[in-house]
């Protein structure tokens, strides 16, 4: 009985790590972008390991110069990017504030010229990923939800300011339109003004006319 009771906890163990944590590897070209998708909850943590081997006379070797481009977006925010990196460096952690599926894309390039001159347009990669998840501790769980609140706050703000950048905007087109309408009424007055100025004047000369014509005749 206890040698069955062992059997079967070893037997969930393997189950609970076979769960929090996935290993695989597959080959790539330079500049060739494979994704994964990985379902995450509030709260926890994904850590990221990668190597890459380059082929090499046929055998696959370590490769320390290749930069690996890491990028993860929020599928359910709108593909809202919320890591993204480009070193040689392997490894990343994330914690995710919300929760829904993620998208862990990775794209090799080779940084060394020597490796582009050696094998030309027949580089080939051979990437090992390995995803771990975790639970954040109850301390890290706090810290979770002052960064959740605050980026809450961040997306409140960045409506706000949407929203203001919209009303000038409006503004701006009233502005735009009362200027145009100000300057028409101007060009409209300046015109009639003008326009009466001149009548004025037609008629004063030629009541100016009439009068002397009739002082004439009366000196006459």
């Amino acid at each position: 009985m206890k040698r069955l009771a062992s059997i079967g906890t070893s037997i969930l163990l393997m189950l609970a790590l076979s769960q929090s944590v996935a290993g695989l590897y597959f080959y790539m070209k330079p500049g060739e972008t494979k994704c994964f998708y990985e379902g995450l909850t509030r709260g926890s943590q994904l850590e990221g390991q990668f190597t890459v081997l380059i082929e090499r006379d046929g055998f696959y070797e370590q490769e320390t110069e290749t930069e690996l481009r890491i990028s993860i977006d929020e599928t359910f925010d709108n593909d809202h990017c919320v890591f993204d990196q480009r070193s040689t460096n392997r490894n990343f952690t994330i914690t995710a504030l919300e929760t829904g599926e993620h998208r862990v894309c990775i794209e090799p390039q080779a940084a060394s010229a020597e490796t582009n001159v050696e094998s030309g347009a027949n580089i080939v990669f051979e990437v090992h990923v390995n995803f771990e998840h975790k639970r954040l501790r109850v301390w890290d769980s706090e810290l979770l939800e002052c960064l959740g609140s605050a980026s809450e706050r961040v997306r409140n703000l960045n409506a706000r300011l949407a929203n203001l950048r919209a009303d000038q905007s409006i503004v701006k087109k009233e502005q735009t339109l009362h200027d145009k309408q100000c300057n028409s009424v101007n060009t409209q007055l300046l015109f009639w003004s003008s326009l009466q100025l001149m009548v004025l004047v037609g008629m004063c000369a030629m009541q100016l006319r009439t009068l002397r014509s009739l002082f004439r005749k009366k000196t006459k």
